[in-house]
């Protein structure tokens, strides 16, 4: 019993230095180190859990008290918040993960009177469960009842995203295409277009809907003019797609693996193996997985 209340008692503190916790998956709320941009992005129930875990990292005899007012008013402010019938999905998920991070603290570090009202919020706590389950269940699972997803997205974003993904590396790797061929040391120059795994698996969210389109959009303009270069002219390989994944197959991370990134690249620069246009790499190394 002691061993698991100290491992619940660590998890505000683990979720500080780890960004992660048992029940918040480490890439949840990964933010710009994200290659694929985050679906819930920090909530103000996450905000506020996370800030007073911070807090709590640094709780001791003198600040003690103060630190114990601090969760009970954020606990309070969440509990009775006047927006909780338009909460997304998302916003309810960050909520109950937030008044869990309170319970624990309250629960196992806090006197007599904290652990009354834990008690008195369990009920709370199983509704919000329950509730989100449904929504889960109903919202993902048995598909969207309303228009499609990705018609949520405004069109000024889209056109925005469209031209930074699509646009304007398609104009950098026309005139890459144009100046193609060997240079005067003989070595030839070649356009690596950095990918991910939208084009060969469709994500459906909507916040992944501007990134999928544009990736996938991406690579065909990328891997078309190699066979057009063949056919016509025997060129080498001039544009590439690149695309990171674990050995299983799966996206690497949402953080990109630098050393493994500049293995591959360097590889590809040298031109000395016969690959793909197409290209699929595991640590630096390619690996095929269509």
């Amino acid at each position: 019993m002691g061993y698991c209340v100290s491992q619940y008692r660590a998890w505000p503190r683990r979720w500080v230095l780890e960004a992660t916790t048992p029940f918040i998956h480490p890439l949840l709320y990964a933010g710009s180190r994200r290659a694929v941009p985050a679906y819930p992005v920090y909530r103000r129930p996450s905000r506020d859990a996370f800030a007073v875990s911070a807090a709590y990292t640094a709780k001791n005899a003198a600040n003690g008290d103060m630190m114990m007012q601090l969760v009970e008013s954020k606990t309070n402010a969440l509990l009775y918040s006047p927006e909780q019938s338009n909460w997304s999905i998302m916003w309810q998920l960050a909520a109950l993960q937030a008044l869990l991070i309170y319970q624990m603290i309250r629960l196992f570090d806090g006197e007599i009177r904290q652990r009354v009202l834990v008690e008195a919020v369990e009920p709370v706590q199983a509704a919000w469960t329950a509730a989100l389950q449904a929504r889960v269940g109903g919202d993902i699972f048995q598909g969207w009842k309303s228009s499609p997803p990705a018609w949520c997205v405004p069109l000024e974003s889209f056109d925005k995203d469209a031209a930074l993904m699509v646009t304007s590396p398609f104009v950098a790797a026309g005139e890459c295409f144009k100046a193609s061929g060997a240079t005067a040391d003989g070595e030839t120059k070649r356009f690596i277009m950095t990918g991910n795994i939208q084009p060969k698996v469709i994500v459906p969210l909507p916040d992944f809907t501007t990134i999928g389109v544009a990736k996938a959009g991406a690579a065909y303009w990328v891997v078309l003019p190699i066979y057009w270069a063949r056919r016509r002219v025997g060129a080498d390989q001039i544009l590439l797609h690149t695309e990171e994944r674990t050995a299983e197959g799966t996206p690497s991370s949402f953080t990109p693996g630098g050393e493994s990134h500049a293995e591959m690249f360097l590889r590809l620069a040298r031109g000395s193996e016969d690959l793909p246009s197409y290209i699929t790499f595991v640590n630096g190394q390619y690996h095929a997985f269509e």
